[in-house]
């Protein structure tokens, strides 16, 4: 008797275990700054979201800081063992925001994105911390280089 009860106790655990189970593939992003955006497997990211969600979702917190920018592609790259979100929109501009890993392998998206257009070619800015790295574009360009700096914490963004 005592035995069954334990059995079907276990099995009614992990019946409800398997329904708390999250499936990503149906969450909306509701920003683009400070938010858990995908996962480390294999040691390559993997993303939670659509392509076409992210894309979005950075149209409209471009919309809300008067960035002008209108997004058309991404890729996660990786620069000297750090990994970052591009995002490519008209004009050539570029836009970086860093993806950084947890100890249990959840990347997050960082709280600043820099975005270039005369560095759009050589790589753009990345951020580093709450500032963007230096621009520099082609040696053999007049142009000086541009980096505008986004900073949110998913509050009130300042630039």
């Amino acid at each position: 008797m005592i035995l069954s009860v334990f059995i079907v106790a276990f099995l009614s655990c992990d019946k409800d275990d398997s329904q708390l189970k999250v499936d990503s593939s149906n969450l909306k992003l509701e920003t683009i700054t400070s938010v858990k955006i995908g996962n480390d497997i294999d040691n390559n990211v993997t993303l939670d979201y659509s392509n076409s969600d992210i894309l979005s979702t950075f149209a409209i917190f471009s919309i809300k800081n008067k960035l002008d920018l209108q997004p058309q592609s991404m890729e996660v790259i990786d620069v000297d063992s750090q990994k970052y979100l591009r995002i490519y929109s008209k004009d050539e501009k570029v836009s970086t925001i860093a993806l950084i890993k947890d100890e249990n392998g959840h990347y997050r998206t960082g709280e600043t994105i820099c975005t270039s257009s005369q560095c759009s070619s050589s790589g753009g800015c990345l951020p580093n911390g709450q500032y963007c790295t230096k621009c520099i574009p082609n040696p053999n360009s007049p142009l000086k280089g541009d980096c505008t700096r986004t900073t949110s914490s998913g509050g009130e963004p300042n630039t």
